[in-house]
């Protein structure tokens, strides 16, 4: 009865791309929370609180975020965010923040097998051991996650015992507080795999991690071992380990494998940590504890040369990336774009209105006009001269004089 109330409401213009891609998403019905959000519609004329959308979220649809704060600092929502519809996926935007102190839960947001957390920016500020679970074959692209108590981790793929794991995609994770990690892959048994694509690793406090991987070995099974791929990453834990092999053993190895990641300390387990291409610079942070952009003259701008693999085209902001030179990480860098310049065009023998748009379409300026009497018919309100020459190069703007034929009069 509830779900037959929800209604197929216009979705907001800029998801209404990623809203197309979702499986199954045109013979859903969307579910809609917003932070006042109350009663069980859930329709995008009467949202819902972000818990009751869980609940009500229907199979292959999309549970769409309006923007604003989920709770606060000094009151943060105090369930996890989840669903355990099939292959629902939370839809965000930069302009949503979440704060979960979930208590009863390890993890803040817990996003399982088939389903997708598309953030488009979000940022999830947790106050659990884990601020967002990726389970199985989950996937969470370009999420803001921040963590800020002893051992917690950021971003962690869990155990659903998946030869063919989670992903996480232009995402940054950043874990404060004593032995914290950023992401993590925290296998129970061999044959689990997760891949993190373009994103950034950050453990603050002491002894912590940046990017990790363990294998406890405590529910059993599969054969061979597990493996984390990182690619086009940042691994940064300056008081730990970048990349950590964390825990494993002979029977229950953890494997990293990393392409064109930038990590400075390696703390390698049975299993070891193999590297394809490493940067071996530091990251060069805006601010290496609160801003993980890269700051100009970062020796990872253009860093990545000659790769193999399909990248992201957007970063976590939406920026695109650089389909040569990509930049490791969850953000692209911003070239400034290069100053325009005014090539000063051809004007003698044109009209005014005709000068002023070819100035105009040249990045230039019209300076000061002379008139000079023409005894020529033919030349009056044309451009005799004009200074600069045509065909110099000047900076945008730069102002060009002309002289203009004027008739003379008549008995002159």
């Amino acid at each position: 009865m509830l779900n037959s109330m929800k209604t197929k409401a216009l979705v907001p213009i800029a998801l209404l791309l990623a809203l197309a891609l979702l499986p199954g998403a045109a013979g859903a019905a969307d579910t809609y929370v917003a932070p006042n959000g109350s009663g069980n519609a859930c329709t995008q004329a009467s949202p819902c609180s972000i818990l009751t959308g869980g609940n009500e979220a229907d199979a292959d649809s999309a549970i769409i975020l309006a923007p604003g704060d989920y709770g606060s600092a000094a009151d943060p929502i105090d369930d996890r965010i989840y669903t355990f519809a099939p292959n629902a996926n939370y839809v965000g935007r930069n302009d949503v923040r979440l704060f979960v102190d979930a208590s009863s839960s390890t993890a803040s947001v817990t996003i399982y097998s088939g389903q997708k957390f598309l953030g488009y920016g979000t940022r999830i500020i947790s106050f659990d051991e884990v601020g967002v679970g990726i389970y199985g074959s989950a996937r969470a692209e370009r999420i803001d996650v921040r963590t800020s108590i002893d051992g917690s981790t950021a971003c962690r793929f869990g155990n659903e015992g998946m030869e063919t794991g989670g992903q996480l995609t232009n995402s940054l994770c950043v874990a404060d507080g004593f032995g914290s990690k950023g992401i993590e892959l925290a296998a129970t048994r061999n044959e689990e795999s997760a891949m993190v694509m373009g994103s950034t690793g950050v453990s603050v406090g002491n002894g912590g991690a940046g990017i990790t991987a363990s294998n406890s070995g405590i529910t059993g099974g599969g054969t061979g071992f597990s493996r984390l791929n990182v690619f086009l990453s940042i691994a940064r834990a300056e008081k730990g380990y970048d990349l950590d092999g964390g825990f494993d053993s002979d029977d229950n190895e953890a494997c990293i494998s990393a392409r064109h990641t930038s990590a400075l300390s390696l703390r390698p387990n049975i299993c070891g940590i193999a590297e394809d291409n490493p940067i071996r610079e530091l990251p060069g942070f805006i601010d290496p504890v609160s801003d993980f952009h890269l700051a100009p003259g970062s020796p990872l701008i253009d860093a990545v040369k000659n790769f193999s693999y399909p990248i992201p085209s957007v970063d976590l902001e939406g920026n695109p990336r650089d389909a040569t030179d990509p930049d490791p990480g969850a953000y692209e860098f911003l070239k400034p774009a290069p100053p325009r310049r005014c090539v000063v065009p051809r004007l003698r023998g044109l009209k005014m209105p005709q000068v002023r748009n070819r100035l105009r379409n040249s990045n230039c300026a019209l300076g000061r006009v002379t008139r000079k009497k023409v005894a020529a018919k033919r030349k009056a309100g044309r451009v005799l001269r004009q200074s600069p020459r045509a065909g110099l190069t000047l900076n945008e703007g730069a102002r060009v004089r002309v002289t203009v034929g004027r008739k003379a009069r008549s008995g002159r």
